[in-house]
């Protein structure tokens, strides 16, 4: 999302040139950039809140960021091809909470991260692939959208498993959208037109 109310009731607006924070009760615009004066991509795509001063920031190719926005201060996360325990690619598209200190984010080309927000560590999952959508349901299960179809997150053997129909076919193509309804019911927007998961 690039459009985010955190708890004071101020909005957080992600850009194709930096973050903006527009404070309700002053109508002021504050922007943030991730590296001022410089000539690097300032796009941001996702956005988290992470407690009352912090947020979470996804950027196109500069990889993920921690702002503390009362110093405005970041702490950066980018990949490093030689550590497995970093990002696996920099170009994130959403943030969503898992349990306890999870944070998953979904890349353009490098997969599912799982960041131990208390450790700093990622795990990275389905790598190589285009992630469109995250979507974590009414009961807890992380389902994740990419150019190849849906997946389910399985906590015990920590790993995805690609979804397929009664008769082993996968038949959603690209799934680029998530969302459950009243009665906990997946929908999808895919290239092959919508459907809906009675799970």
């Amino acid at each position: 999302t690039r459009i985010r109310k955190d708890k004071a009731g101020d909005f957080w607006i992600g850009t194709e040139n930096g973050l903006n924070h527009f404070n309700v009760k002053t109508e002021t615009f504050t922007r943030y950039y991730h590296n001022p004066g410089s000539n690097e991509d300032n796009r941001v795509y996702a956005l988290y809140e992470d407690s009352d001063s912090t947020l979470w920031v996804g950027s196109l190719g500069q990889g993920l960021d921690l702002l503390n926005w009362k110093t405005g201060k970041y702490i950066n996360y980018k990949n490093d091809p030689a550590d497995i325990n970093t990002i696996s690619y920099n170009s994130i598209g959403a943030l969503q909470k898992g349990e306890a200190n999870e944070l998953w984010i979904t890349t353009y080309g490098g997969g599912v991260n799982k960041l131990d927000r208390s450790t700093g560590k990622f795990r990275q999952y389905l790598p190589g692939l285009r992630i469109f959508s995250i979507y974590r349901d009414a009961s807890g299960f992380l389902w994740v959208g990419s150019q190849t179809g849906l997946h389910r997150y399985d906590k015990p053997s920590d790993s995805f498993d690609l979804i397929f129909n009664e008769d082993n076919q996968n038949i959603f193509g690209g799934v680029e959208a998530l969302t459950n309804d009243h009665e906990n019911n997946l929908w999808m927007s895919t290239d092959k037109g919508i459907f809906m998961l009675n799970k």
